[in-house]
């Protein structure tokens, strides 16, 4: 769970959270605000937050601005494992990394698939990704798109119009 600055921890399926404070690193970055943005865990050690993006490897106890990484303010992520991963920029853009966030290249496009703003993004495995939004920037129009062939080309997907997509799950 995450509200500004706070996340909440378990490690006992719930049954009790810890704080986990990180004012002090986000101040250094101009103060984020995570109410659009992912955290996804790999492990109980790695896991990864869409804004900045930051990557943990000891239970979010610290965490790490990925560097060479593009900077990410509204950022959505899905990670395979420690190393294999997708993150979106929000606006039209998308960008897989096989190394941990270290290098990436661009898999969307708005200018080469028009433009989508991007809720949320899931990576089923190495070829099989799904990105769902809008087709406009106020968050009207369903979009729903999937690659059989890890970003190579998108497919959008016949769904009715439900004023855009928020979250997915698969």
């Amino acid at each position: 769970f995450a509200n500004t600055t706070e996340f909440l921890k378990t490690t006992d399926g719930g049954a009790t959270y810890s704080k986990l404070f990180l004012q002090p690193l986000f101040s250094q970055m101009n103060g984020p605000n995570f109410s659009s943005c992912d955290i996804d865990f790999i492990d109980q050690n790695i896991g990864y937050i869409g804004w900045g993006p930051l990557k943990t490897t000891d239970g979010g106890t610290t965490w790490n601005k990925i560097q060479n990484f593009l900077s990410i303010t509204d950022g959505q992520l899905s990670f395979l494992n420690a190393d294999t991963g997708i993150f979106s920029k929000g606006a039209g853009e998308l960008y897989v990394t096989d190394d941990g966030g270290v290098s990436y290249s661009t898999i969307y496009s708005s200018v080469a698939n028009g433009y989508m703003l991007i809720k949320d993004i899931f990576m089923y495995d190495d070829n099989h990704l799904f990105i769902a939004g809008a087709k406009s920037a106020f968050g009207y129009n369903t979009e729903f798109k999937k690659s059989t062939d890890g970003g190579a080309t998108w497919i959008a997907l016949n769904i009715p119009d439900l004023g855009g997509i928020e979250s997915i799950s698969i």
